[in-house]
């Protein structure tokens, strides 16, 4: 190890050297993220590759190891948000207009209405926009809706959940109103 630090010039062999040595606590470090090793090695292996591809940005060979760290960790937390935007990060909610299992067609219609009733009841508009774009338009992630509605990401996030959390309550209000549990 201490081999790679002793010139201050970054090369290709440089690279190779710093694979050979950190590649299997680079895989750990981004397990540590998403917890699947496969993923992991996938992500460990594109964050080399991304250092390769900027190489000419690492001025000295020191700053090496940290820039790949760096790398791995933001392609992990990229790698995350995406999965969370594909994947509502509410179950539960992803639930609610699908029957359950030996729930009949009039009952899953009826939760479908609540839910329809409860969204055209939210306060604002843009509360309802962002519910529609991202819930009953295919394929619409938080970044698209931001993108769209030039509001920032972080806005378009916190907006969804804080409106998730007041329509549930709602929709398990209006449930036991008519008598039906909510799984």
């Amino acid at each position: 190890m201490l081999a790679f630090f002793k010139k201050d010039s970054v090369d290709g062999n440089d690279v190779d050297v710093l694979f050979t040595e950190s590649y299997p606590a680079l895989v750990r470090f981004c397990y540590g993220f998403l917890k699947d090793q496969n993923e992991a090695a996938e992500l460990a292996q594109e964050s080399f590759s991304r250092l390769w591809s900027s190489l000419s940005n690492v001025r000295s060979r020191a700053g090496l190891k940290p820039y790949l760290f760096t790398i791995a960790k933001n392609a992990c937390l990229r790698h995350a948000t995406q999965q969370r935007e594909v994947a509502v990060d509410d179950e539960y909610w992803n639930r609610l207009p699908n029957a359950p299992h030996g729930e009949s067609p009039e009952l899953a219609e009826v939760r479908y209405r609540i839910i329809e009733q409860l969204v055209n009841e939210l306060s604002t508009e843009r509360e309802r926009q962002l519910i529609r774009m991202y819930y009953f338009e295919e394929a619409v992630t938080t970044r698209d809706i931001a993108a769209r509605l030039n509001l920032p990401h972080g806005t378009v996030t916190v907006t969804l959940k804080r409106v998730r959390a007041k329509l549930m309550k709602r929709f398990i209000a209006e449930m036991s109103l008519l008598g039906e549990a909510v799984p």
